[in-house]
């Protein structure tokens, strides 16, 4: 007979699935793990996407100066995150991923604000 909590760290979703894994890694994981949550991801992220890609377009087309400054502050938080994750695992890890994976798709809507002429 098997208990709740057998069950659960059996199945991967228990407390016993998180060991080895860094703070930002159990923080994002119940995110990709749960699919109900996966519509708030794609959110926060289209949210990001959205955010960053005009600022980045301004940024580095018109050096305009308060946008620089917003694209420094990704910087600096992309560098933080990426660097405790780093730290943590001696290696780049799953948060180091998402972080590619925003900045990839920054890049890919800046190219699109530009070629439809968006701003």
């Amino acid at each position: 007979m098997t208990t709740e909590s057998t069950r659960l760290a059996v199945g991967g979703r228990g407390p016993d699935s998180f060991r080895g894994r860094t703070r930002l890694e159990r923080a994002l994981l119940p995110y990709l793990r749960e699919q109900t949550l996966w519509p708030v991801l794609v959110a926060i992220l289209a949210h990001l996407i959205a955010l960053m890609s005009p600022l980045l377009v301004l940024a580095l087309r018109d050096g305009h100066r308060w946008s620089l400054v917003g694209v420094g502050v990704f910087v600096l938080l992309t560098a933080g995150l990426v660097g405790l994750d780093v730290r943590e695992r001696r290696r780049p890890g799953l948060v180091a991923a998402f972080c590619a994976l925003i900045w990839s798709l920054c890049g890919l809507g800046a190219f699109a604000v530009l070629h439809f002429g968006i701003i």
